[in-house]
């Protein structure tokens, strides 16, 4: 835990990197990431934990799959490419009315309150169908992502 509160989660393996080097969590656009300043060819460089740790090439990218750059356990990392990496980050928050990702009312709802569920991916979206409730609509957007291995993130369903 730092002082501000913030927990960084890493593999017990991988500690001896965290060690070595005063890392801070700093926020970026989306999330905070563990950074730390670095001699690398006798200048100081930031240097992300994530990069050090996996050490991608330079036209590739790490992705945090739960989208918390405090957690650098290696299951949660993955090297992508940049449009894999935006399409995860894609729908942090749920929109359209929805408590979940992909989901919304309906346009032409009637009293019963149908809703919608749809999902883009590369570019292109499919509609998953119409549901009599928000819940259905959800789990409807979880098995489209599970059946066809994309990575986006889950609904959480709480009912």
């Amino acid at each position: 835990m730092f002082p501000t509160g913030q927990v960084a989660l890493i593999d017990r393996q991988d500690l001896l990197l965290f060690a070595s080097h005063a890392f801070y969590p700093a926020k970026a656009k989306y999330t905070h990431y563990l950074i730390a300043s670095v001699e690398v060819d006798g200048a100081k460089r930031t240097q992300k934990f994530h990069r050090m740790l996996l050490k991608p090439p330079k036209h590739l990218q790490v992705d945090h799959i739960n989208c918390n750059g405090l957690d650098n356990r290696r299951s949660n990392l993955r090297v992508v490419t940049a449009v894999v990496n935006i399409n995860n980050r894609q729908n942090l928050k749920p929109r359209g009315g929805s408590l979940y990702f992909g989901v919304a009312k309906h346009p032409t709802a009637t009293k019963e309150h149908k809703w919608a569920c749809r999902i883009t991916y590369e570019k292109k979206t499919k509609r998953l169908g119409i549901y009599d409730s928000e819940v259905e609509a959800a789990i409807a957007w979880n098995n489209y992502v599970i059946v066809n291995n994309l990575p986006k993130r889950l609904n959480v369903i709480n009912e």
